[in-house]
């Protein structure tokens, strides 16, 4: 295992300061006290054994030479750091990527612009991908997984798929439907059965 000298947080502080050029100003932005910042700062260059800042009184803090060297890497660490963040979140969210959504023309203009502002809404981290098509190219989205849930009408809809009523209406009434198979579709249909 990597023993790191310093932590996460002691280099965004040296990040800040090399910004900000000063530490009171790196500590308002950070929104901490301006003695844990010079502390912190103090003990980086303690343990990393190199001068990072040339203080200039009345002028502020200047990297050192060695000191940009290292500023720089410690961004890119707290860019990686940050992305490791971001995936972990996203992987710990269930209700997170891409939605493939098949409808009917003529069905897309009434109900997908309220079903995309729902799912915005209830389901922030998905997103919605709208494929149109006819009859034959839904099912076959439906069973090949193409396409994870269907708008269409009722006719002719295979026994297998799963189907709810969207609205009673003329001849042809609407339905939203899905593939038996495709699990993860429960919660995310729930914000279409709103609409």
């Amino acid at each position: 295992m990597i023993d790191l000298p310093v932590s996460l947080r002691t280099l965004r502080y040296i990040v800040e300061v090399a910004d900000c050029g000063s530490v009171t100003d790196a500590a308002r932005h950070l929104a901490v006290s301006q003695p844990s910042v010079s502390a912190a700062l103090s003990q980086a260059e303690r343990d990393l054994g190199v001068q990072i800042f040339v203080r200039q009184h009345a002028r502020g803090m200047k990297l050192s030479v060695p000191g940009r060297v290292l500023v720089d890497q410690a961004r890119e660490l707290l860019r990686a750091a940050g992305e490791l963040a971001d995936t972990a979140r996203s992987l710990g969210d269930p209700l997170s990527g891409e939605i493939v959504v098949g409808s009917f023309p003529t069905l897309a203009m009434r109900y997908m612009p309220r079903i995309i502002a729902s799912f915005r809404r209830s389901l922030p981290n998905i997103t919605v991908r709208l494929v149109e098509g006819d009859h034959a190219e839904l099912v076959a989205g439906l069973e090949n997984a193409s396409i994870e849930i269907a708008l269409g009408y009722d006719f002719a809809r295979p026994e297998h798929l799963s189907a709810e009523e969207l609205a009673s209406c003329s001849v042809w009434r609407p339905w939203r439907c899905w593939h038996g198979s495709h699990g993860s579709i429960s919660g995310c249909s729930a914000a279409i059965a709103r609409h």
